[in-house]
Order: structure tokens, then C-alpha cells, then sequence
């Protein structure tokens, strides 16, 4: 799910409801949000993003691998 909405572009993918936030990074008003979910196992089930398409492509790629909120945080340093 995505949405342009003041001039950002917020992007939702996967299921939010079913993690807790387990990575938060940015804030909503800079318009560099991400926040990534990870279920009690630690495998990462949603991330929301502000205005970062290759993000995005990173976390659907990991989400559809059934990767884990560690592998992808690995990646994000």
C-alpha cells in the first residue's frame, strides 16, 4: 500500500498489526520515517516508509524471503 500525501510518499508493506516496531529510524515530519516489524519469532513481518524506494525494495525482498528483523537491520549498517 502506498500514498502521496503532503508532498512524501508513504509506502506500507506487509502486515504491521502482526509485529511490534523493532527497528525505528527518522521521524514522520523530516519525511525520513522507517520503521520495521518483527513478530515474537524476529522475523520481519511489515515496514512503513517515508520517501525511500530502494528501502522499500530491500525490505519487500526480505519480507518475501521470510528474513529476519537481525538479517535485515545486518544490511542497513
Amino acid at each position: 500500500m502506498w500514498a502521496d500525501q503532503y508532498g512524501h510518499r508513504i509506502q506500507v508493506l506487509g502486515r504491521p498489526l502482526l509485529g511490534k516496531p523493532a527497528i525505528l529510524r527518522g521521524e514522520a515530519s523530516a519525511g525520513n520515517l522507517f520503521a520495521a516489524y518483527g513478530d515474537v519469532a524476529g522475523k520481519l513481518v511489515a515496514a512503513v516508509i517515508v520517501d525511500n524506494p530502494r528501502l522499500m525494495l530491500m525490505c519487500r525482498k526480505a519480507i518475501l524471503a521470510g528474513k529476519s528483523v537481525a538479517d535485515l537491520a545486518s544490511q542497513l549498517t
